[in-house]
């Protein structure tokens, strides 16, 4: 990831000093990583690689700043479907044993829907394909998803009969802890491959961002339990208080009436026989 940076930010320098310390991770080029052109002799092609190169920054910026998991999912979805040249996109992330829906994205009118539906009762996406590309934890691109036979009995698939789709697991630490899904029903092949790589590594930023938002709603969570045990033990303390204050007003009440019946009281004489009794 260190080099794949470096070479984004055009640092070779970085990138041979990384390699000549640790060869044995660079026999190969890594896996999935998006690499970008360096041929100077095509000068046609390099206003279009800086643009990607910006974009690609300023929206891993957008994803890495946000801290709630409503606002990341809104800005996510945003950013991706921008990306990705999407008609629409959608967000789901794990839950325990299962999958929910959890935020889409309508491109044509930027609008983005916070939602809390589990992938298996969902009507809203295909469900066998993102089933298909979570069990092989890699990146599923159709370009004609009506047509894929694997596909041809999913009940979204036969009813809304989607052209381009692209189904891309997010990963964290070994883990799929969520998919995005894309869907361009304009052309068939509207995902192109180089597109696909900017969005494995906005992903692999959104896998991070995910993570961190996860736990700061744990934490917000285990602050507002907190709160609201103390908010009790409080209400609980002020009624002991004032139930104590209470019986303070009413002792204090009796000993005031005693006392005025003692001041007021005449004197009285008794007399008793041997045995104790008044006579």
């Amino acid at each position: 990831q260190a080099r794949t940076c470096y070479q984004l930010w055009g640092a070779r320098p970085k990138i041979h000093q990384l390699e000549a310390a640790h060869p044995e991770l660079f026999l190969k080029p890594p896996s999935g990583m998006f690499q970008i052109k360096t041929d100077t002799s095509s000068s046609s092609t390099r206003p279009t690689e800086i643009f990607d190169l910006a974009a690609m920054m300023k929206a891993a910026q957008t994803i890495s700043k946000e801290l709630t998991l409503p606002e990341l999912s809104t800005q996510l979805m945003l950013v991706m479907t921008e990306t990705a040249g999407a008609e629409r996109a959608a967000l789901l992330l794990r839950e325990q044993e299962d999958f929910v829906l959890y935020a889409q994205c309508d491109a044509a009118t930027s609008r983005v829907e916070l939602l809390s539906e589990p992938l298996r009762q969902t009507t809203r996406l295909p469900r066998n394909l993102l089933e298909y590309a979570l069990r092989k934890q890699d990146v599923l691109l159709l370009d004609n998803a009506s047509a894929d036979a694997r596909f041809l009995h999913d009940p979204y698939i036969r009813q809304c009969r989607p052209k381009s789709a692209l189904a891309l697991p997010i990963l964290y630490r070994g883990s799929v802890i969520g998919v995005l899904y894309f869907e361009n029903n304009l052309a068939e092949g509207a995902f192109l491959l180089n597109r696909v790589d900017v969005l494995r590594l906005l992903a692999e930023q959104a896998a991070i961002s995910l993570e961190h938002a996860r736990l700061y709603r744990h934490i917000e969570q285990r602050v507002q339990e907190r709160t609201a045990e103390l908010n009790a033990l409080n209400a609980s303390l002020q009624q002991e208080i004032v139930e104590r204050r209470r019986i303070e007003d009413q002792l204090h009440e009796s000993q005031e009436l005693f006392t005025a019946f003692m001041e007021y009281l005449p004197a009285l004489a008794f007399i008793k026989d041997a045995d104790g009794r008044v006579l």
